[in-house]
């Protein structure tokens, strides 16, 4: 049951998440600054943001409004994420223009180190069926998260491939949380909130256009370590979302197809530019340091972690680092609370101390 100033709370994100005329990236700059949403309101209200030296004409809201959005919050148990919340995934941060807001139904506890983003072409072909339904099980079987964008074709697929192999799926919509689009979609919806996660960035009632697909992308590249591309074409969202990929750093993995295939036109492009081609079950394992058979030791562990654990696992990252850059990094929590949880994840096997104290992740 919410309390009254979880309520209230709530009441302002949502009106600050709505205002016309606040994009989404001064928004983000401004929690940046403060979480206190009454200081952030004062200033809406006023058009001084103390951004750029000049008031802005921004148009708040109704109350009705708002409170019709909590409603459909309390109904579908969607959860609100803001970015300066402890909950918000660090690793989207790396973004040039990272979500202020996250929308989320179902369980929000997946790792970044062991999940991969699949995505390709809406009208895959039997090449890219057998594909998927070939690499995926035994990655899945592994403790490896699938993301996607729940459209139609290849992401559907890879979503429900993560379903029946009884693995943990998460869709980005490109579309409000409470607004199932493609609504041919609407069951492997439902299933995905049952048995995995559903993530927003859009308020409570946005309808998709040809704008937020895209958007979304960018959000399906950052959440995940590697990005998988199956049949796209030369011209394809699934290409879109690579290309973010890139401009953060993440592993790009794509299947190579047929020269006479328009819908392996893209892939083999990203092959040729450098992307690491998958030709086995075993390529894509690899790029997550496993083997077949072998069960990734980061997500047998992952959700009895706690908070602070988790923290210290999304600094660390893919790299080797000294407890001395951890502390140093995470100096907003006590000496003691790092060093115990440092602990906690070497004794669950999670962590490994390469030398001295110099510590990565267990494979």
């Amino acid at each position: 049951m919410k309390t009254k100033q979880s309520v209230d709370n709530l009441f302002k994100l949502l009106t600050l998440h709505n205002v016309k005329g606040l994009g989404d990236r001064t928004l983000f700059k401004l929690f940046e600054t403060t979480s206190n949403l009454d200081s952030l309101l004062e200033k809406v209200e006023s058009g001084d943001l103390g951004i750029g030296g000049k008031k802005l004409e921004l148009i708040l809201p109704s109350r009705s409004e708002i409170l019709k959005m909590i409603g459909v919050i309390d109904r579908l148990n969607v959860k609100v994420i803001p970015s300066f919340s402890k909950d918000y995934p660090s690793q989207l941060k790396h973004l040039y223009d990272p979500p202020p807001v996250l929308y989320v139904r179902g369980a929000f506890n997946f790792s970044f180190e062991t999940s991969l983003s699949v995505v390709g072409t809406r009208a895959y072909s039997s090449y890219g069926n057998s594909v998927l339904k070939t690499l995926l099980p035994d990655v899945i079987s592994s403790g490896i998260t699938v993301i996607s964008g729940m459209a139609m074709g290849i992401d559907a697929l890879a979503h429900w491939i993560a379903l029946e192999t009884e693995g943990f799926t998460v869709a980005v919509m490109g579309s409000g949380i409470d607004i199932v689009a493609p609504r041919q979609n609407a069951q492997l919806y439902e299933e995905i909130v049952d048995k995995g996660c559903v993530i927003s960035e859009f308020p409570i009632g946005t309808e998709p256009t040809r704008y937020t697909f895209p958007q979304r992308n960018r959000i399906v590249a950052a959440l995940a370590k590697s990005v998988l591309i199956v049949e796209a074409p030369a011209k394809s969202g699934a290409l879109i979302t690579a290309e973010y990929a890139a401009d953060i750093g993440r592993d790009i993995l794509a299947v190579p197809g047929s020269i006479l295939s328009s819908s392996s036109q893209g892939t083999n492009k990203l092959i040729a530019s450098g992307a690491r081609p998958v030709l086995s079950v075993d390529d894509l394992l690899d790029s997550f340091g496993l083997v077949r058979g072998q069960l990734n030791v980061l997500s047998e562990n992952y959700e009895e972690l706690g908070s602070m654990e988790k923290t210290i696992l999304e600094h660390i990252g893919s790299a080797t680092v000294s407890i001395d850059d951890i502390v140093q990094s995470l100096k907003d929590h006590g000496y003691d609370e790092i060093i115990n949880a440092i602990s906690t994840l070497e004794i669950a096997g999670v962590l490994t101390r390469v030398s001295g104290d110099v510590l990565m992740v267990s494979r």
